[in-house]
């Protein structure tokens, strides 16, 4: 899958969708997804390194990406992580993957 998601950018929904339907807790699938998202990137920032001949990207546009990614991590950790138990999470999880399979479908019909 890792492979698939570095030449393609396909396979994280159903990544998701698998780790989702372990009944894992909270915190065992958030690291899951993690762990696997991890080997994802490794295997994106492989493929673009051997294939792309010049990469255009700059320090200051990782900085400001990690910033942000620090501000959405910290807000969506205080904010939500924290205040679900396991059930909620699992509900809101379901939602989330569905949403996102809805958006997929709509997206592959209009355009």
């Amino acid at each position: 899958m890792g492979i698939i998601h570095g030449l393609t950018n396909l396979g994280g929904s159903l990544l998701t969708a698998i780790v989702h339907n372990k009944h894992l807790s909270k915190h065992s699938t958030r690291a899951t997804v993690a762990a696997a998202y991890a080997t994802f990137a490794l295997f994106q920032i492989t493929t673009l390194l051997m294939a792309a001949q010049h990469l255009d990207i700059t320090p200051l546009n990782n900085l400001v990406y990690l910033i942000f990614a620090i501000l959405i991590y910290s807000v969506s950790e205080e904010a939500v992580y924290i205040s679900i138990d396991n059930q909620q999470y699992r509900v809101l999880f379901s939602i989330f993957l569905l949403g996102s399979g809805v958006i997929l479908i709509v997206k592959s019909l209009i355009f």
